[in-house]
């Protein structure tokens, strides 16, 4: 072989060496790049679900004390029906799902008594009212911010293990 052949075929081995580096080290910048956005991503998930489930404690806590049977206000569940697919299929261990499972259930068991209490009111049924106001508050209790009233320590069940499920995976 030739001195001007080894040359070529050097220049060649070094520049498929040189291709393949770049194509893999590439490929690793725009993986990683993706785990972090993913990573960011599920992290705005998590505190928007911290939020909301924040924000439905409060409420409970302000229906548990304040005695107002039919308020104009229902629990939000947007974010939770938004991100909690996502989250299931990507972090959430078993514990987690069932603590926000429980959680969102009372969600929805309140927003469908405060709609029955709306009923039993158009219709003039202070009974239906009365017994429907008695289960929500019991219902309110349960899920309460703790912090916003004045639990009994073993109140505030449903926030407090819906709250440590998100914490375990965010800020």
């Amino acid at each position: 072989m030739t001195e001007f052949q080894v040359l070529a075929w050097s220049g060649i081995v070094a520049a498929v060496v040189g291709a393949l580096s770049g194509g893999f080290v590439s490929h690793w910048l725009s993986v990683s790049h993706q785990r972090q956005r993913s990573a960011d991503i599920r992290g705005l998930h998590i505190a928007a679900l911290r939020a909301e489930i924040e924000y439905c404690g409060k409420l409970a806590g302000t229906y548990a004390t304040q005695g107002i049977m039919a308020p104009l206000y229902r629990f939000p569940k947007t974010v939770y029906e938004t991100v909690y697919p996502t989250l299931v299929s990507e972090i959430l261990s078993d514990a987690d799902v069932t603590a926000l499972t429980s959680f969102y259930s009372q969600v929805d068991q309140m927003n469908r008594g405060l709609d029955a209490m709306d009923g039993y009111r158009a219709v003039g049924n202070t009974n239906g009212m009365n017994e429907e106001f008695r289960r929500l508050k019991a219902k309110a209790a349960e899920m309460r911010h703790p912090m916003t009233t004045l639990a009994k320590p073993d109140d505030g069940d449903f926030y407090t293990h819906a709250m440590n499920a998100v914490s375990r995976h965010g800020q």
